[in-house]
């Protein structure tokens, strides 16, 4: 039986990604403004809102974090 999803911090089946993200719920209590999300996706970024995000495609222990 599958779960109800409330937010996307966890899969159903762990094979399905291996993307896993911060509950919304401890971003709104953190009440702070990213300036770098290293390793994200566009979806989670809906969330975390961070000014510049590195991908999965784009490899973020490969980039300059700088700032």
């Amino acid at each position: 039986m599958a779960r109800k999803l409330l937010t996307f911090n966890y899969h159903d089946y762990p094979n399905d990604s291996n993307e896993w993200y911060t509950p919304e719920s401890l971003i709104r209590k953190l009440d702070i403004k990213f300036d770098l999300d290293p390793a994200t996706s566009v979806k989670a970024n809906q969330i975390i809102k961070a000014k510049e995000i590195f991908t999965i495609n784009e490899d973020g222990l490969l980039k300059d974090w700088g700032g």
